[in-house]
């Protein structure tokens, strides 16, 4: 019957569009605060929540309170609007 394909055919739609939603990278918005903490992948992050945000994309943990030894650079911090695919880790 015509209109149960129908049916059929928009109801996989919706859920292609809401699984495409649902699986989108999030961006996480932090706070501005300076509070570095150095991740367990050699980065600095600019406080502990963009660490927290980071961590499904890098696997990244806390090493320590504070800048890396290793950060050369400003370049080297992530900051506050943790966007994972403009950074290429949402790939």
């Amino acid at each position: 019957d015509l209109s149960k394909t129908l049916l059929i055919l928009i109801g996989l739609s919706c859920l292609l569009v809401v699984a495409q939603v649902q699986c989108r990278p999030a961006t996480c918005n932090c706070f501005r605060g300076l509070d570095p903490q150095c991740g367990t992948d050699g980065r600095t992050y600019l406080n502990k929540c963009v660490l927290a945000c980071a961590k499904p994309y890098t696997g990244a943990t806390l090493e320590h309170p504070g800048m890396c030894e290793e950060t050369q650079s400003e370049y080297d911090i992530v900051g506050e609007n943790f966007d994972p695919e403009r950074i290429g880790w949402g790939k």
